[in-house]
């Protein structure tokens, strides 16, 4: 059987286990390896159990580990289990791990319009650069490095732009890192079904009847929607149902509901993740206040519903206009005629938990019209 010499670079990792060491010789040559007693040509022997040597440092980056790595002829002196002493010496070195890419080579279909694809590997000295190595990426989409705050922390770059072209794109994207690289084919589809509405949903009430219909656009057929995720359900006594009709009471209310719907036409299907906030508080008063006049005494009332009392507050009222804190507005107009938008926050102070007050803060918009004739 063929002997090797004392070169062998062990697979274990540094400092983590003391290792056996074996030596088995019978004509001055050896194998040095970490494991269990073993004879060959019965002649073997063990002549230690020793501890590698600590790195003075960590390695530097994600995907980087110490080895090491035992030579002969040294004046490291380890004394064997059996009285003999052998000469053994260890050396370290870093080994990158090889670069993988993270995400898969099917990108699956998306809308025409904004598309966001985090990018990321792993391996490599942890440091990353991305390229474009063969096909074409969709027609207003590019591969960048400044990417978006909703990104996961561990991307490195991102496929970002707004698509313009239907079809199906193929391309190859390289990863370097470490003088290592990680090719892969991949595959995005553009397809011009998409949704209408925007993903941020008019806002919905505890204990209200809420119904919003969804809209399609640019679809081959008749359409289905879904709600696709146990992880993004609509709200609790909420349903959707498959003509894009989102309905029900909700029963529980939350800052901003996340919810993944899905929509297909027989030839494409697509995903997108819609918005809903859903509040214990209500503004029940109509969106347009009354007309007031220039110079004339003026008074409104704000009202809210909801469990407990409310505690109003107005921002960008017209000069000479002022709220209290039940919802009055009250004054004198003494600014020029115009249109203005008013901010109105009712926060509910019943909603109290251990730890502090919960507020459900509620902007919305109330307009006031000034006119020296009431009318503008």
């Amino acid at each position: 059987m063929k002997r090797r010499s004392l070169t062998r670079q062990f697979v274990q990792s540094v400092g983590l286990l003391a290792l056996t060491i074996l030596v088995v010789s019978s004509v001055n040559h050896g194998e040095i390896r970490a494991g269990a007693w073993t004879s060959l040509d019965n002649f073997s022997r063990m002549i230690a159990t020793v501890t590698p040597p600590t790195p003075s440092a960590a390695p530097a980056r994600t995907g980087q580990r110490h080895t090491v790595t035992p030579t002969a002829s040294t004046t490291n002196g380890v004394t064997a289990n059996l009285g003999v002493t052998t000469n053994l010496d260890f050396s370290l070195a870093l080994v990158v791990d090889p670069v993988v890419q993270s995400q898969g080579p099917i990108f699956g279909t998306m809308s025409i319009g904004q598309v966001e694809i985090p990018m990321s590997a792993t391996g490599g000295d942890g440091t990353y650069a991305w390229s474009l190595l063969a096909g074409s990426l969709p027609s207003g989409i590019s591969l960048r490095t400044d990417l978006p705050s909703s990104f996961p922390s561990s991307a490195s770059a991102g496929l970002i732009g707004v698509a313009t072209t239907p079809g199906t794109y193929t391309f190859t994207l390289r990863v370097t890192s470490g003088g290592l690289a990680a090719d892969q084919d991949c595959t995005l589809k553009i397809t011009s079904l998409r949704v209408k509405d925007s993903q941020v949903l008019p806002d919905a009430f505890v204990g209200t009847f809420y119904t919003y219909t969804l809209t399609e656009l640019g679809n081959a057929g008749p359409v289905t929607w879904t709600s696709t995720t146990a992880e993004f359900p609509v709200p609790a006594g909420m349903t959707l149902n498959a003509a894009g009709v989102l309905s029900g009471t909700p029963t529980t209310a939350g800052s901003s509901y996340h919810i993944g719907i899905g929509l297909a036409d027989g030839t494409d299907t697509v995903f997108q993740g819609l918005t809903l906030r859903v509040s214990a508080v209500e503004i029940t008063t109509p969106g347009v206040l009354p007309n007031a006049t220039q110079n004339g005494a003026y008074a409104a009332t704000v009202a809210a519903a909801g469990t407990g009392a409310h505690t109003f507050f107005a921002n960008g009222l017209p000069n000479g206009l002022s709220m209290n804190s039940a919802g009055g507005i009250s004054g004198s107009v003494n600014t020029s005629a115009g249109k203005y938008s008013v901010s109105v926050t009712a926060t509910d102070t019943s909603h109290i938990t251990a730890d502090a007050a919960e507020f459900f803060n509620l902007p919305r918009d109330r307009t006031v019209i000034i006119g020296s004739h009431i009318e503008v």
